[in-house]
């Protein structure tokens, strides 16, 4: 599933291929595993003959796990509220299919465009501070769980642990922000000072 694309354009991500090989091997697990491996090495054929495919196939994986600031949740909760119509409260149906929705999304790409940056300003501001190599198990570990995405099947809910790990240099990343701005307000205000003494 990893290396498939769906119809609506969803790459990588779960298509129901791993039980639908089952079913057809008639649940047996090396039939469909060896069904599975046929499917495998068709697609990378492909890619490797067709580059600019496999360029758009793992950007649009990337980006649809990595940007996706929703973690598929508002999906999921759009889908589960289909099957409540009727008994869903006025805010419940806000939230899942109006302006709440809008809402919600708006501020949670606000949030992820900020933990991005402050995270990598923190991150880069640790290392440079500290020059300890501690500091690059985080990014040993958002590496390894890039890479491991590229190959695994893909969906944005598996990279909040990511973001998670990133909050503390966020965290570091305000402060420094903070600072700077401290430092400079904290300078024209010293200016000022100094030119009502003149």
């Amino acid at each position: 599933m990893g290396l498939e694309e769906t119809e609506d354009g969803k790459c990588g991500w779960y298509n129901g291929t791993n039980v639908r090989l089952l079913t057809e091997a008639g649940g047996d697990s090396d039939a469909a595993a060896d069904a599975g491996m046929v499917i495998v090495r068709k697609r990378l054929s492909y890619l490797a003959a067709h580059p600019m495919a496999l360029l758009r196939f793992y950007g649009r994986k990337l980006l649809t796990q990595w940007a996706d600031p929703t973690k598929v949740s508002l999906r999921e909760q759009e889908l589960t509220g289909r099957h409540l119509e009727g008994i869903q409260p006025a805010i419940g149906r806000s939230l899942t299919f109006g302006r709440g929705l809008l809402i919600m999304q708006g501020v949670m790409h606000m949030f992820h465009l900020i933990l991005c940056a402050t995270a990598a300003i923190g991150l880069m501001g640790a290392i440079r501070r500290h020059r300890d190599e501690r500091l690059w198990i985080i990014v040993v570990f958002i590496t390894g769980g890039l890479l491991f995405h590229i190959i695994w099947e893909a969906s944005g809910r598996y990279i909040l642990r990511y973001e998670l790990a990133l909050l503390p240099y966020a965290a570091g990343g305000c402060s420094r922000i903070f600072g700077r701005l401290e430092h400079g307000l904290g300078k024209r205000s010293d200016n000022a000072k100094r030119r009502a003494w003149r």
